[in-house]
């Protein structure tokens, strides 16, 4: 989250890095639907405190901050400046980082392992999450996520039901996806 990196004075003092206009441009899109009356002006606030200017261009503070263990202490001296600001802070701030990320996990393996594919083991399951998010990663990284792993499972899915409304054989198609799981575990043992 973008919101929480910006007011997070230790991340930025730690891991200094740009945000672009497109990552703005989500952020107020963001603001308007938490804050439909204050997002131009949070948005405007979060400006100021990406590029530290007044009130947020303290150096000591900043320095002080990065050395703290708790960001929220640091939004506290700044309460009377921008209350607003203050109370989406503490929220961003208050959100464990891993619970994002542990709940699209969970989500992946909820949409693989469903009904109509049941009959996977655990083992199998788990190769086909790490398959997917392996694949998102290095497509992310490539700058070219232009393939989703989920959409081409519903089309499969999709075709399947198909071919059971004509009387195919339920199990076409699975072994492609079978074979990407044998390759990518050889490829993690070399």
């Amino acid at each position: 989250m973008p919101i929480a990196y910006i007011l997070d004075p230790i991340a930025r003092q730690e891991r200094p890095a740009p945000i672009s206009a497109n990552f703005i441009g989500k952020i107020g899109e963001w603001l308007r639907e938490y804050s439909p009356s204050n997002a131009s002006s949070l948005l405007a606030e979060l400006i100021k405190v990406m590029e530290k200017k007044p009130p947020f261009d303290n150096v000591f503070m900043w320095e002080t901050a990065s050395s703290s263990e708790d960001p929220i202490l640091f939004w506290r001296i700044y309460e009377g400046a921008s209350p607003e600001l203050i109370k989406l802070a503490t929220l961003a701030l208050s959100i464990a980082p891993t619970s994002g990320s542990a709940e699209q996990n969970w989500s992946t393996f909820g949409f693989i392992h469903s009904k109509s594919r049941n009959r996977l083991t655990n083992e199998r399951v788990e190769k086909l999450v790490y398959i997917y998010w392996n694949q998102r990663i290095r497509k992310e990284i490539q700058g070219q996520l232009t393939f989703d792993f989920i959409e081409a499972w519903e089309d499969q899915e999709g075709q399947r039901e198909e071919g059971e409304s004509r009387g195919d054989s339920e199990d076409e198609g699975d072994g492609e996806v079978e074979q990407q799981a044998g390759t990518e575990q050889e490829g993690e043992e070399a």
